[in-house]
């Protein structure tokens, strides 16, 4: 087809075998996966409503952002670290 659009280009310069170029394709996007998981969760933690849904716990993260909570559980804490959320509190640490 002459009008598809391609998620990756490759340099011709480079003589990849296609082994190579699909190894390199599925960390791009996982990479892309990860960091759209991440950001999806923050948004979350940024903007929770303590008053409607009280306490930070990722059984709660999971419901709000329809995530599995193995995803949450794997990310959760470390950008509650990083972005100074409370679990219990309206204010930041």
């Amino acid at each position: 087809m002459l009008n598809t659009s391609r998620q990756f280009l490759y340099n011709p310069e480079y003589n990849l075998t296609t082994k190579e170029k699909r190894g390199l394709n599925g960390k791009k996007i996982n990479i892309d996966k990860t960091e759209k998981s991440k950001a999806k969760i923050k948004d979350v933690l940024i903007n929770w409503n303590y008053e409607k849904l009280g306490k930070i716990t990722n059984k709660k993260v999971s419901e709000v952002t329809k995530m599995n909570i193995k995803t949450i559980v794997r990310y959760c804490t470390t950008l509650i670290n990083e972005l100074g959320v409370s679990k219990t509190k309206e204010h930041r640490l």
